[in-house]
């Protein structure tokens, strides 16, 4: 029988490092987030505002112990105004938009829903939600493969039975 058991991962790498549909704009005075468009805070509070063409949303921060992220105008800011706030944004112009699918082939209904898993994603990733997974083969005493790098236990579980795992140990 071919058992997986998952296992922490200490050097998963950042999900933004990945090709992104989404740019992410982080500000924080106490810690370094990812800036990846380099602008400062005062662009994205001038096309928060208006005049940008795309899809932009507010992405919050709840600071407590540790730093969760959401995205979304739905969202808030995690109904705690003490520990909590909008960080920044994620964002993507209509030009790559359309690059990417071509006119009209996503709504921005759907543009939003893959910036807000971007974010969901990034947290996760920030709050050591890392695994990765060691095969083995129950009867000879084997190691047959491992795999590491996926965020979310549940990504990780998945990766482990496509890889022929019949049972799980956590």
């Amino acid at each position: 029988m071919r058992v997986a058991r998952i296992v922490y991962d200490e050097d998963c790498a950042s999900p933004r490092e990945n090709d992104n549909l989404g740019t992410l704009c982080l500000f924080h005075r106490r810690y370094d987030l990812p800036n990846e468009s380099k602008e400062s805070i005062g662009w994205v509070q001038e096309h928060v505002t208006g005049g940008f063409d795309g899809v932009m949303l507010p992405v919050w921060a709840y600071d407590h112990g540790s730093v969760h992220y959401k995205a979304g105008a739905r969202v808030g800011s995690f109904a705690d105004p003490w520990d909590s706030g909008q960080a920044g944004v994620i964002y993507i112009d209509r030009e790559k938009i359309n690059a990417e699918y071509g006119e009209g082939g996503k709504t921005d209904a759907e543009i939003v829903s893959y910036l807000e898993a971007e974010v969901a994603e990034f947290d996760a990733w920030s709050n050591g939600e890392c695994y990765g997974y060691i095969l083995a083969d129950e009867e000879q005493g084997e190691e047959i493969e491992s795999c590491c790098g996926f965020i979310g236990l549940d990504v990780a579980i998945e990766a482990a039975k496509e890889a022929g795992a019949q049972e799980i140990v956590e």
